[in-house]
């Protein structure tokens, strides 16, 4: 999500051959409350955040301000604050927002997933990017980058895979996808490009497509998540119902001119936990 809005962020629990239950989190702005239910005892967890960090917004240094500010956000380890994630999943990292955000991640314990800060032409104007937690049980052992082959906005694929507790694997993939209403086609070739990547087979215990999808209310995505077994991790259920919400979303405001307008779900999550695990999924 954008400042002032909170992460997107997915928790899951697997817990070897019996069901696991979630510990549920909500927090926006200085607003925090929390419901929680009993977790298994010895279930594994694997926390994802994603966030579109509104790199390309042409205001001066407020891109860099506002990649300080969500660095700080998502390393908050103060009593109530957010889990820190296993892996952090970023959309719209520029060239003048990397150095903040690798100096603040590096500090915070986390590690590029990639060996290049910022991915080759032509994918270095505005791109996305993962990082692991260092002391994390999950460990990176791949990181790939396609593109979409007919992408006018040089949009592509991150996908990381994952080894982690008593043998479990995990496969994320982060992605921006094609923007506004006139590439609907392609946005949703892309979708279907990127659910058949991560939820392909062979499927590790846990797949999840995370990140700015730019997906509208008229972009119809339930047959196309269903055909691969992915579910919408947070569905269409208030108070996660909108992402990008120019009520509350001030750069939105800025970049529209106007004090209201739309209100969209462009980011989400969608997962699969194969049964032999016997894992849950929880939203924040």
């Amino acid at each position: 999500l954008r400042v002032p809005v909170a992460p997107l962020v997915c928790a899951m629990r697997m817990a070897g051959g019996c069901r696991g239950s979630a510990v549920v989190r909500k927090r926006g702005g200085e607003t925090k409350t929390a419901t929680e239910v009993q977790i298994n005892k010895g279930a594994v967890s694997l926390t994802v955040a994603s966030w579109n960090l509104d790199g390309i917004s042409d205001d001066g240094l407020f891109p860099v301000q506002r990649a300080a500010k969500a660095a700080g956000i998502l390393l908050d380890t103060r009593q109530g604050a957010l889990p820190l994630p296993d892996l952090i999943a970023l959309q719209e990292v520029t060239r003048n927002t990397i150095g903040v955000i690798e100096k603040r991640f590096t500090a915070g314990g986390y590690v590029d997933t990639e060996k290049s800060q910022i991915p080759p032409y032509p994918h270095d104007s505005y791109f996305t990017k993962c990082y692991i937690r260092r002391d994390s049980p999950w460990r990176c052992t791949t990181s790939s980058r396609v593109p979409f082959a007919a992408s006018r906005m040089t949009r592509d694929l991150l996908t990381v895979s994952l080894s982690g507790p008593i043998g479990l694997s995990a496969r994320i993939a982060n992605t921006h996808l094609e923007s506004t209403g006139p590439e609907q086609a392609q946005r949703l070739a892309q979708l279907r490009s990127a659910m058949a990547a991560v939820a392909g087979a062979p499927a590790p215990p846990f797949c999840a497509l995370i990140g700015d999808l730019n997906l509208g209310a008229k972009d119809q995505v339930q047959d196309i998540a269903a055909r691969h077994g992915l579910e919408d991790a947070f569905g269409s259920e208030k108070p996660l119902r909108y992402t990008w919400d120019c009520n509350t979303n001030l750069n939105v405001q800025r970049m529209l001119g106007m004090p209201a307008g739309p209100k969209c779900r462009f980011d989400r999550c969608y997962f699969k936990v194969s049964e032999a695990s016997g894992g849950t999924t929880a939203g924040d």
